[in-house]
């Protein structure tokens, strides 16, 4: 199991079979499961979604809403619209050198992303997917967050953090080397 699975290996176009396999493993991957806890455990330290309230029974709908908005994005931004919209939804390493220019590469991953044919375009399948995860999260978050500005503000904070994550895995084959992992001979981390 590889930690972020859609580091991408190769620039060989995916099927819509291949994007569902990539949103399956995105879903059950390690990364996924250290970010539902991690932002369970914080959103209990700040009583964020607060109609939980606190104690183990709230930390446990609290992390039961992380993997449910995982999940749900996931579904819709590596398989359902990357299918529709022929965007290729895997990570693609930058070139650039030095921090600045790969926050400016993670900030405009947000915005554009490969079609399957290779080509720059807007990135459709990351922006839907965040405001439709966010709009089924009314489903199953507290009253107080089903209102159509909270859902546009969690979207929001959700692409702030995508940039983050984008600028981690630029940076996740010279961390997995100093964690002691192995490497392939491209110089990108292999499988856990």
């Amino acid at each position: 199991v590889r930690f972020f699975p859609e580091l991408a290996t190769s620039r060989t176009p995916l099927t819509s079979g291949e994007k569902f396999k990539l949103f399956v493993d995105k879903t059950i991957s390690p990364s996924t499961f250290v970010g539902a806890i991690s932002s369970a455990a914080l959103g209990q330290a700040t009583n964020s979604y607060e109609g939980y309230g606190q104690g183990w029974d709230a930390y446990g709908k609290r992390v039961g809403a992380a993997f449910a908005n995982s999940a749900s994005t996931n579904f819709l931004g590596t398989f359902l619209f990357p299918s529709l919209f022929h965007q290729d939804p895997r990570h693609f390493f930058t070139e650039r050198e030095g921090f600045g220019r790969k926050l400016e590469y993670a900030f405009s991953r947000q915005l554009v992303t490969r079609t399957d044919s290779g080509h720059n375009t807007f990135n459709w399948s990351r922006i839907l997917s965040l405001i439709g995860s966010e709009a089924i999260a009314n489903t199953y978050l507290p009253p107080e967050e089903r209102r159509t500005d909270r859902t546009f503000e969690r979207a929001g904070i959700r692409f702030g953090i995508g940039i983050g994550t984008t600028l981690l895995k630029e940076y996740w084959p010279m961390i997995f080397k100093k964690l002691g992992g192995p490497h392939n001979s491209s110089g990108h981390s292999t499988q856990l």
